[in-house]
């Protein structure tokens, strides 16, 4: 009889351990005509900002409500938790490692026992130590309150860059998103070409070229001085040469390269020198001077501007960008938001 009593008593804990989650379960279920527990249902909860009819819907790891959402809350009432599996299983480690050694005469069975008991205090010692040894060295390191958490903020200026644009003295530009009310780049003229993004077409060409059909960027140089974008909505060789057409005919792409005469390929020409200042990698390749300007004199036509503008726009709206049609003016986002909401 007395070989039965150790698993006797490792059943009745076994059912007990086993059938206790489900009380536990049951009783914290909302109250609502469906009082059982669903697998993978949302978690229950009372009130607070995570709580829609009764159930744990958002987990906002900041929120100052009492422990619906709160997570610091839940990981400290876990170590809590863990700490005290430890000490339950320590003791019925303990009381079976007892039994054992009680109800035998073997001496290898009671060294099993008393080497049982052994374990499960050193493995309780070491739970506790964990907690005492981090306790002691810093009290914060135990603690999981995330509230403290503040937004931080980090502005960064990329001058140049194919990303933003950003206002300079003199240059404010800014100011000057706003739709032109007559000529070339006006809401009226832009409509038959541009629909419904007329206006933020309009403020695109105020921002870029301030509406003067003959304006050659002052920054848009590679670094042996020769421009690249030019007219009024400042068509961008180097990017969208590919769109343009010279006056013979001849394709505009393809007339530069980078200085140790590798191929520019997307935005690869955009460098920053040690100073960390940004500055375009491209040079115009030899022969290619009576191209580039052809190419230049049809992006300083006005209505042959819109066109190659309007090629660009379609090509924006697609899946490759995203149906983004003013995608190539994206830059001028930072300082003419409202040009992309319309």
């Amino acid at each position: 009889m007395k070989k039965f009593i150790l698993h006797i008593l490792i059943l009745i804990i076994t059912l007990v351990g086993f059938f206790s989650p489900v009380y536990k379960i049951q009783a914290q279920t909302s109250a609502s005509p469906d009082q059982s527990y669903h697998f993978l249902a949302p978690l229950p909860c009372d009130k607070g900002t995570g709580c829609v009819g009764g159930k744990l819907t958002t987990f906002d790891p900041t929120s100052t409500d009492a422990q619906n959402s709160k997570i610091g809350e839940y990981l400290n009432m876990m170590i809590r938790i863990f700490i005290g599996l430890c000490a339950v299983l320590a003791v019925i480690m303990i009381v079976i490692g007892g039994i054992e050694y009680m109800t035998t005469e073997l001496v290898s069975s009671k060294e099993a026992g008393k080497e049982r008991i052994t374990q499960a205090i050193l493995g309780l010692l070491l739970a506790l130590g964990a907690w005492t040894l981090l306790y002691t060295i810093n009290p914060n390191l135990l603690n999981t309150d995330l509230s403290s958490l503040t937004t931080q903020t980090v502005d960064v200026a990329l001058t140049n860059s194919i990303y933003t644009k950003v206002d300079t003295p003199g240059n404010d530009y800014s100011a000057r998103c706003t739709t032109i009310p007559s000529g070339p780049c006006s809401s009226a003229n832009l409509s038959s070409t541009f629909g419904a993004q007329a206006d933020g077409m309009s403020k695109i060409c105020n921002v870029e070229s301030g509406g003067n059909a003959n304006a050659v960027s002052g920054t848009d140089k590679g670094t042996d001085g020769t421009a690249f974008s030019f007219g009024l909505l400042q068509i961008n060789l180097l990017s969208n040469g590919s769109a343009v057409t010279g006056s013979a005919g001849e394709s505009c792409a393809n007339l530069f390269t980078r200085t140790d005469g590798s191929t520019i390929v997307g935005s690869n020409y955009i460098q920053k020198n040690s100073s960390g200042q940004v500055y375009y990698d491209a040079v115009l390749k030899p022969g290619m001077q009576q191209t580039y300007n052809d190419c230049k004199a049809t992006l300083l036509d006005p209505a042959k501007n819109i066109q190659v503008a309007k090629t660009l726009f379609n090509q924006g709206n697609t899946p490759t960008y995203n149906n983004n049609a003013m995608f190539a003016w994206s830059p001028d986002k930072g300082v003419c938001a409202s040009a992309f909401s319309s």
